[in-house]
């Protein structure tokens, strides 16, 4: 009869440690890409609002007045 060399189960503990220290690798990896894509929104409205504080400030949409 043919011996075969099968390979010990690898222990639960140890797989639901790596699959925490995994998910927890990917949590931090997404919460860095959500707050520098967050971040980069509140930078575009901040750049929208700055243009149009400048643009409104000189009335260039106000009809000339004649003096």
């Amino acid at each position: 009869m043919a011996e075969f060399d099968i390979p010990p189960k690898p222990s639960l503990s140890k797989q639901l440690l790596m699959t925490a220290v995994v998910l927890i690798l990917v949590a931090i990896i997404v919460a860095i890409f959500a707050k520098a894509i967050i971040g980069f929104i509140i930078f575009l409205l901040g750049a929208i609002m700055g243009i149009g504080s400048q643009v409104t400030k000189d009335n260039p949409l106000d009809p000339p007045t004649n003096n």
